[in-house]
């Protein structure tokens, strides 16, 4: 294999040519991280489901990736976050979060942050043959389903969509490059036996559209919602998950997002589920889409206490929890009745053997009897 080359070498072989994404890997993973209650029981009857919606946390904290003012700095930044994305180990955290989905067993889960890590060594970021990393170093979603299938659950992703998709050089030992590409997926997981049917996924149209600087070009940063039709015992409905943009850089566009699905939905005749880390909080304190989700006919599944979600350190190491908002929900349309529901990965307990939580945000679940 040729050896990867120097950061330097390859600056002065690019002459001028476009980086496959220049800031943009920088921004998205940015934005990734931007970021007493009654536990529903396994349904037993042909009426009732159970769902979870569940943000797993692209696993570092990327915010200095934000103050990137030249190609120059890129691929050292990279290198930091993609050591603490190892740092905060998936493969402890994916236990965890397997262990809360088998205390559950819900017929659906919708997932955030479902990161697709790849490495290309050496990089060709900055060469005219340019092509875009295969080579698998991290799949979360991979991770996840290994954990639930060795514990006996058999879960299967019946709907994904793919927002984030960006690549960027990395630092690595001997002050070399390879180039590491994040891709971030919204997953839909089914429980086997459940059954699946219009399954739809789409990005939306107005999305988060930012400059890293240094005379970097504007990058957009797509993100997007999945849905399936699910039919148990002789009742049908509709399930959607979504994650919309966090509101710190632009509200608007989370609200403009948010319009978009309820008018993707509006002639929707079944009755609907609708999951996701929403990014506005629910007591209307950050921006208007929380509200306008209820305004819409959404009821929320969540009645008692105030449910908080997130967040933790990015370090996920903090020794108590630091929740202070409620932005990842479970609302719905329809006759439905909420049997139960519950904040998950909140407790102490929740927290890895070497002390990680299993996510910087808590999950949700509820069991409710369908109309």
């Amino acid at each position: 294999m040729m050896a990867s080359m120097t950061y330097e070498s390859m600056l002065i072989e690019w002459e001028g040519g476009r980086p496959k994404s220049l800031g943009a890997f920088a921004l998205g993973f940015v934005l990734l991280a931007a970021c007493g209650d009654s536990e529903p029981t396994a349904p037993v009857a042909d009426d009732e489901v159970t769902v979870m919606t569940r943000n797993i946390y692209i696993g570092t904290e990327v915010a200095s990736l934000l103050s990137v003012n030249s190609l120059l700095e890129l691929p050292t930044k990279v290198a930091a976050a993609w050591a603490n994305v190892q740092a905060t180990d998936f493969l402890e955290r994916a236990a965890a979060l397997a262990d809360e989905i088998a205390a559950r067993n819900p017929h659906l889960v919708g997932l955030q942050e479902v990161s697709l890590f790849r490495i290309q060594s050496p990089s060709d970021f900055l060469t005219v043959n340019e092509t875009s990393a295969t080579e698998v170093a991290l799949d979360f979603l991979d991770t996840l389903l290994d954990e639930l299938d060795a514990r006996g659950l058999s879960y299967r992703a019946v709907a994904t969509s793919i927002a984030i998709d960006l690549e960027a050089p990395m630092r690595v030992a001997g002050g070399l490059l390879d180039d590491l590409r994040l891709t971030d997926r919204d997953v839909i997981l089914a429980r086997t036996g459940v059954a699946i049917s219009s399954v739809r996924s789409g990005n939306f149209t107005t999305n988060l559209n930012l400059s890293p600087g240094g005379g970097l070009p504007t990058v957009t940063l797509p993100r997007g919602w999945t849905s399936v039709n699910v039919t148990i015992g002789d009742r049908t409905f509709r399930f959607v998950s979504t994650h919309l943009e966090v509101p710190e850089f632009d509200p608007d566009v989370q609200v403009a997002q948010a319009n978009e699905l309820l008018q993707e939905l509006s002639g929707e005749q079944l009755p609907i589920i609708f999951v996701g880390d929403f990014n506005s909080a629910a007591d209307g304190s950050s921006t208007p889409t929380y509200g306008n989700l209820i305004d819409d006919g959404y009821t929320d599944v969540w009645t008692q206490g105030v449910g908080l979600t997130c967040c933790q350190n990015s370090d996920l190491r903090n020794p108590t929890s630091l929740l202070d908002k409620r932005i990842d929900l479970i609302l719905f349309r329809g006759d439905f009745e909420v049997l139960s529901a519950a904040v998950v990965g909140a407790a102490p307990g929740d927290r890895t053997p070497s002390g990680l939580w299993p996510s910087d945000h808590a999950g949700v679940a509820a069991t409710l009897r369908l109309p």
